[in-house]
């Protein structure tokens, strides 16, 4: 994170195939496939 006079704070984030990258932290990322036979579905929208 760069942070400037002003107040302005920068973070660099580095999206790629298989990582979140920041300066001080590796994410890993992806998607999982999930066989849970208890799904709960919900119409009602968020309000």
């Amino acid at each position: 994170m760069r942070e400037f006079k002003n107040g302005v704070k920068i973070i660099g984030v580095d999206h790629g195939y298989g990582n979140i990258k920041t300066a001080n932290t590796i994410i890993p990322t992806g998607i999982t496939a999930s066989f849970d036979k208890n799904i709960l579905l919900c119409r009602t929208p968020f309000v």
